[in-house]
């Protein structure tokens, strides 16, 4: 057969989902540092429950790759447990990608790779970015503080409820055993 037909090349993907209630936090701070967003956080949750903002939808892209979570060329991973074990996560990810790493280069990328020092590296922190839209833009750190549940500082009651019910509407019937225990 001709070339592309006889065989697909797969890229070798590491995936790393987050709880979606962090993910908005987050997002929402971004979409004012890139964007130049100017409504409320509480108009923004809406906007993403609603599916209303970019890389929606949240739910069918995560379901998407959790069915391909057993194929060769994808890994499967949450933020929180890179928050958890970071030094596991990077065993994980070396041996996804075929690499053998000695403790002491294990020790360097768990370093490396923490948010802190991320935070610190101008090629992903963008902190570089001086188009942002306004002061405030420009005063928001693109990588803010990384924390797992840093929901719980910006989410209403009524908001919560509206995420456990959404989440629901979209696992129920799925094996996905994440973020349906929400509180």
């Amino acid at each position: 057969g001709s070339a592309g037909t006889d065989s697909v090349v797969h890229h070798q993907t590491v995936y790393v989902c987050r709880d979606p209630r962090d993910v908005c936090v987050s997002y929402y701070y971004q979409f004012i540092k890139l964007h130049g967003y100017n409504n409320t956080f509480n108009h923004f949750v809406q906007l993403f429950l609603d599916e209303l903002v970019l890389y929606s939808p949240f739910w069918q892209h995560i379901l998407n790759f959790w069915k391909m979570r057993h194929e060769d060329h994808i890994l499967f991973l949450r933020y929180e447990d890179m928050t958890k074990d970071l030094a596991a996560v990077v065993r994980q990810v070396a041996a996804f990608l075929g690499r053998d790493v000695n403790e002491e280069q294990v020790s360097w990328l768990t370093h490396h790779c923490s948010f802190e020092e991320m935070s610190k590296n101008p090629a992903v922190n963008y902190e570089t970015l001086r188009m942002a839209p306004t002061q405030e833009a420009k005063e928001i750190k693109f990588m803010r503080k990384g924390k797992v549940g840093d929901w719980r500082n910006h989410l209403t009651k009524e908001q919560q409820k509206a995420f456990k019910q959404w989440t629901l509407k979209y696992l129920q019937g799925t094996d996905f055993p994440y973020y349906q225990d929400y509180e």
